[in-house]
């Protein structure tokens, strides 16, 4: 029977994560593992273990230490199909909640784990849970003696580094990302608006393969600074002269993140946009160089941010590029905190600026860490473009 799943995770990928996670829990001496999703851009604590898209409320999966699993969503349909499509025979759906207190959530989950009687129960995924389900799930689990800890990073510390199945999916995804440059190319003109940019871009993207898409876009004339936004900011007219910055992130078949982001000018390039973009260039440049196994990410921000420093570019009030897998956005971070190492299977975004009142110059790209380096995955030319 064909199977309703466009893009499934081979079942040998699964098995993987699984038992490397119960080894882990051993490990941690946890005997449980409550995994929290809650939307689709945070979609990937329940998905790596079972090829299922949460889409709108949190949904949960129990992990016993011996590798069962216990789906509980919303909907029943949704429980009916945990069963029926993806395998997870003991599948629950919430009842319907009027008050919508994440409250009943708490009480209803606890309520499955207090049958399981563990004595310690990791939580991945806790700063996806509300405080209303935390508190009530506590409380419940204290009056039954039983510990509960914070465990996300047990997962994310397996989910950092991508297997060769993880990755061939990622290449397709960056591939997609490029068809995505080359449809602003064919649309952007004088006249039409930057929402119909993306609605051109959108729609490509989705007939590739794309399952979740994230946009932003701004539009300037020269010598503006040049932030950009989301689609219901994504009025304005694109006038003839201007400068643009496109940022598209996406998922592709399979639900792993890429993201590529490109200037493009419909008119001559303005100077100082290319000097902005030289010292862009070199920092994403060294960034990169940094991007080898055993080195710290903090490191790698430091090799970055010291050739805009040295510019006179003030420091970015964002992350200058990070981890990609099943969400958007992952560990590790090019941050000056972060003291994760690089590790071989990473994939990294990398998206430093340079930004003064006179211009704002920026691109991103996505990098397999290898054992001599890391590797672009995108094809696009990392230049300014002129349409």
């Amino acid at each position: 029977m064909q199977s309703r799943i466009i893009q499934p995770i081979s079942t040998s990928e699964l098995e993987r994560r699984k038992k490397e996670t119960c080894s882990r829990m051993k490990e941690q001496g946890l005997d449980l593992l409550l995994i929290v999703s809650n939307s689709m851009f945070w979609s990937a604590n329940v998905r790596y273990f079972t090829n299922y898209l949460t889409i709108m409320y949190p949904e949960y999966l129990l992990l016993s230490v011996d590798g069962d699993l216990v789906f509980i969503g919303h909907y029943g349909l949704f429980a009916e199909a945990m069963k029926n499509i993806f395998g997870i025979k003991e599948s629950y759906n919430i009842p319907p909640n009027p008050t919508r207190s994440y409250a009943i959530d708490g009480e209803y989950v606890a309520n499955l784990v207090k049958k399981m009687r563990p004595n310690t129960v990791g939580i991945v995924g806790f700063s996806e849970l509300s405080a209303a389900f935390y508190q009530k799930f506590l409380n419940i689990m204290q009056a039954q003696g039983v510990s509960v800890v914070d465990a996300t990073d047990l997962v994310e510390e397996i989910r950092v580094v991508k297997s060769e199945e993880e990755i061939r999916l990622i290449r397709k995804c960056a591939a997609i990302t490029d068809a995505a440059v080359e449809e602003c190319i064919r649309v952007l003109k004088p006249g039409i608006k930057e929402r119909d940019v993306l609605v051109a871009v959108d729609r490509v993207v989705e007939e590739m393969g794309s399952e979740e898409q994230y946009y932003m876009i701004g539009s300037a004339p020269p010598g503006e600074r040049l932030p950009h936004y989301c689609i219901n900011l994504a009025n304005r007219t694109i006038q003839k002269g201007d400068v643009v910055r496109i940022l598209v992130e996406i998922s592709g078949p399979g639900g792993y993140y890429t993201e590529i982001g490109r200037m493009f000018c419909l008119g001559p390039i303005p100077q100082p946009l290319k000097d902005h973009y030289d010292v862009l260039l070199e920092a994403h440049r060294k960034a990169v160089e940094k991007l080898r196994p055993s080195v710290k990410m903090s490191e790698v921000y430091r090799a970055c941010v010291s050739v805009l420093d040295e510019a006179g570019f003030p420091r970015l009030t964002a992350l200058y590029g990070h981890g990609q897998g099943l969400d958007v956005v992952e560990k590790p971070f090019i941050d000056a905190e972060d003291q994760h190492v690089v590790r071989v299977g990473m994939n990294i975004a990398v998206h430093p600026s340079a930004t003064s009142d006179k211009a704002t110059a920026f691109f991103c790209d996505n990098y397999i860490v290898n054992e001599s380096g890391a590797e672009r995955l995108q094809k696009t030319p990392q230049e300014i473009i002129t349409v």
